[in-house]
């Protein structure tokens, strides 16, 4: 082995573990300017332990919807794949994304998707995976904040329906115009081409299973978030913290949006200080913050565990 060899590996070593190095250097900062000096970590795990795991398993049954998206696109797209082909491909996701921070996931539905889907398509799906969890996220969190806004106020039914209303029609027509824009002036975006825009709309417009996908997915999607949100209440409630379900369900999905940045280790560090400053904003102590986004945190890791072994059993994904 020559110099040059080692020192790629050392700067591919370095390059994988700098995201280890962020959240270590992230959380120490917390640990010694926004935390009491009296906190001790251990004590989120006090009285805890059997509440863990049954939260563990309650985060773990949320990964039913994911394989819910996956079994009906391989079955509308009518490709053979193995009975569990859904689960393995969503656990081996899961692990990946937490081993790669949160790229991991994309490489492996990208290698498993190319094995019945042409190129395009597989790119396709998972890109558009990704925007429809985005944009659900963001449609919740809109209901949500309006819901927080108008609580107590007697005109929120009217106000709340005619800003819906309004944004929707808005948004429509922009899109709407956005899209025929691209399609005229026949543009090229990297790889992008104006053509395909074309070619996609007119697929959706024939093809009934595509449609059928689309709507699959923003269903699940939709159940998905909505259990995680009453999941995230739970943990607060478990935790004796002062806090509504609206509320907890804001902070929790700003926490998951702003997470998935692949900057630090499973979001760790990142999530933690933000959840310090979201739970603030509503009179919540940073020890409490924190305590309830670890205890989320690791909670999120536990299907790692059935990752791994499914991974030691499988030993490939086909």
């Amino acid at each position: 082995m020559n110099i040059i060899s080692i020192l790629k590996k050392i700067k591919n070593y370095l390059f994988i573990n700098k995201h280890f190095i962020i959240s270590l250097l992230i959380l120490i900062f917390i640990f010694e300017f926004l935390l009491d000096r009296d906190f001790e970590i251990f004590s989120i795990f006090n009285n805890n332990l059997e509440y863990f795991i049954y939260f563990g398993i309650l985060f773990e049954i949320s990964l039913f919807f994911p394989m819910l998206k996956n079994h009906f696109l391989f079955k509308y797209s009518k490709v053979k794949t193995p009975f569990f082909m859904p689960l393995r491909l969503i656990y081996f996701s899961y692990l990946g994304d937490n081993i790669a921070m949160n790229i991991g996931g994309d490489i492996t539905k990208f290698a498993t998707y190319r094995k019945f889907f042409t190129l395009r398509k597989t790119i396709f799906f998972i890109i558009f995976d990704k925007i429809t969890v985005l944009i659900i996220k963001l449609i919740i969190i809109y209901f949500l904040l309006f819901a927080f806004i108008y609580l107590n106020d007697f005109n929120f039914i009217k106000n709340f329906i005619l800003i819906s209303i309004t944004s929707i029609i808005l948004l429509y027509f922009i899109l709407k115009i956005l899209f025929k824009y691209l399609i005229k002036k026949k543009i090229r975006i990297w790889k992008l081409r104006s053509s395909y825009l074309s070619l996609f709309q007119n697929k959706l417009k024939k093809d009934k299973n595509l449609r059928k996908i689309f709507i699959v997915f923003f269903i699940s999607t939709i159940f998905h978030q909505i259990y995680l949100c009453f999941l995230i209440f739970l943990i607060c409630f478990h935790l004796d913290i002062p806090v509504s379900f609206i509320s907890s369900s804001i902070i929790f999905l700003l926490l998951i949006v702003i997470s998935r940045l692949p900057l630090s280790f499973s979001g760790f560090g990142i999530r933690e200080f933000f959840s310090i400053v979201f739970f603030s904003v509503i009179g919540i102590s940073s020890d409490i913050a924190f305590s309830a986004s670890v205890f989320f945190g690791l909670i999120a890791l536990f299907p790692m565990i059935s990752s791994t072994l499914l991974y030691i059993y499988f030993k490939k994904i086909l």
